[in-house]
């Protein structure tokens, strides 16, 4: 080839990958930046990985906040590849997960707990007629064994018993209270779901403590390998590898549970348990030879999501409680007094005590407004074209519920970020409870709700009867910094108990 036509050829090369790349470029902006017609409107986010970038900067929740001022309460981000709508403060949430809640009860199929679970269980199933046959199953077997009722009090309260027991070996003396708080609520959900109890010191029972909180730390790092798929060709990224190991570790931890149940199983006797019920509920849809969601898949998944759902949740909520009652002893002085006022210390607590104890309910609520512990909830996606806020969403679109946003909107709450319990009071009455969207809203809301608000009120007003907290001497007061994962949760302090 003659010099001349080899430049010339090397020319046409370079221009020809130049465009290459350029039309590359443009289709990805493209891609990142095109949104369908009447959509909600929200930054455009950078080819590939969207506005991940943004999102690692700060707390997700905070930056989705901030984004909703300069956009709108409902407004669309790019998470990887994949167009979400982002729910923001108390109207959007109620209009989309509450008011439209046949279009919002989807679940995505591609997050780690979705993928994890095969949509079973009841976390992560879709709204189908198997998931809500599933959910209203589960809803009406805990209420049978007392969910929300007097009777479930007295195993509460036994299990309270054995928690002070073991936190008062250490009176006067710095403790760290987390595992002594998870031991309870892990027990009470055994006690409702095995029909029995562990001991503190059992390896087992502390094995599985270890496995669910571990499964918590590490579903909130997979997220991103869901929501940007390049890093799964990262060869340290083993998140999800170890997540699927974690479940299956849970699954062989409840395995003998059941089995134990199966193998004494009467059809004939009255239930002792949920995993009782679950059993006669699936024997008698197999002797009705009908199809059912009732299979033992679908009872490990639930139990494992019970344990999810009801454990960690409850014990972490009520470390966010004792931390900031310990940086403001004189609320934690006022809910002692009219504790001790009203019920004194010669009897238990009781729900029936609760309408005389508005202080110590209204502290409660701002516990669950100021820590938040599940943000974003669980995502949901559309399950048809639907408008909300007047934007057009389509079909099988994620959607992101902002619960932070409803707690921390300054057009609601005065000095949000401020630990004021007065402002769910007036006239000595409880008022705005039903701003607290901590369990989120609408048919995906936490099944458990009412075990978990019992468990708030008869663990914390049972551990402040008989009890103080304070910073033990010598010590920095702890601090009210987020650890992020699946939940949020306060980093690692310790308290000096002293009992009364």
């Amino acid at each position: 080839m003659e010099p001349a036509a080899e430049e010339n050829h090397s020319h046409f090369l370079t221009n020809a990958l130049l465009c290459t790349v350029a039309s590359l470029i443009v289709y990805l902006l493209y891609l990142s930046w095109s949104r369908p017609n009447k959509f909600p409107p929200g930054p455009y986010g950078w080819p590939l990985v969207g506005s991940l970038p943004s999102l690692s900067r700060d707390k997700p929740y905070k930056v989705l906040t901030k984004l909703s001022k300069q956009y709108d309460d409902v407004f669309s981000i790019k998470i990887g590849q994949r167009l979400a709508v982002v729910l923001n403060g108390q109207n959007a949430l109620r209009e989309a997960l509450v008011r439209k809640a046949d279009y919002f009860s989807g679940r995505p199929t591609f997050t780690p707990g979705a993928i994890v679970s095969e949509g079973k269980g009841i976390i992560n199933a879709q709204h189908d007629e198997n998931g809500r046959h599933l959910r209203r199953f589960t809803l009406k077997t805990l209420k049978h064994f007392g969910m929300g009722k007097s009777v479930l009090e007295g195993s509460i309260l036994k299990e309270v018993r054995h928690m002070t027991d073991a936190i008062n070996i250490h009176s006067g003396m710095p403790i760290d209270l987390s595992i002594h708080l998870s031991n309870a609520t892990y027990n009470i959900i055994c006690s409702m779901v095995f029909g029995k109890r562990y001991r503190y010191n059992d390896q087992r029972f502390q094995r599985l403590l270890t496995m669910v909180a571990d499964f918590f730390k590490l579903s909130g790092i997979a997220a991103m390998t869901k929501y940007l798929p390049i890093l799964r060709l990262i060869p340290w990224n083993n998140i999800l590898e170890k997540i699927h190991w974690r479940t299956n570790e849970i699954k062989q931890w409840i395995q003998p549970d059941i089995d134990e149940h199966i193998e004494h199983f009467d059809l004939s006797s009255e239930p002792k348990d949920f995993v009782d019920v679950y059993l006669a509920e699936m024997t008698r849809d197999e002797l009705k030879e009908q199809p059912t969601s009732m299979n033992s898949t679908n009872l490990v998944r639930t139990i494992i999501d019970l344990f999810l759902a009801g454990t960690e949740t409850t014990a972490t909520t009520l470390r966010w409680a004792i931390l900031y009652l310990v940086l403001h002893p004189d609320i934690q002085k006022k809910v002692r007094d009219e504790i001790i006022d009203e019920v004194g210390q010669d009897r238990d607590v009781s729900m029936a005590d609760k309408h005389k104890l508005p202080y110590t309910e209204a502290v409660i609520l701002e516990v669950n407004r100021i820590s938040c512990i599940a943000p974003l909830a669980v995502f949901h996606t559309t399950t048809d074209d639907v408008t909300v806020g007047g934007y057009l969403i389509p079909k099988h679109t994620m959607v992101i519920p902002n619960l932070w946003s409803a707690h921390m909107d300054p057009e609601v709450w005065v000095e949000p970020d401020a630990f004021m319990p007065e402002r769910f009071l007036h006239n000595g009455k409880v008022v705005n409870s039903d701003k607290i969207v901590s369990f989120s809203l609408g048919r995906r809301a936490c099944v458990g709700r009412q075990l978990a608000e019992m468990e708030l009120f008869l663990i914390l007003t049972t551990l402040l009867q008989h009890h103080e907290f304070s910073i033990p001497e010598g010590m920095e007061p702890p601090t009210t910094e987020r650890i992020v994962g699946i939940t949020v949760f306060p980093k690692p302090y310790e308290v000096c108990v002293v009992k009364h």
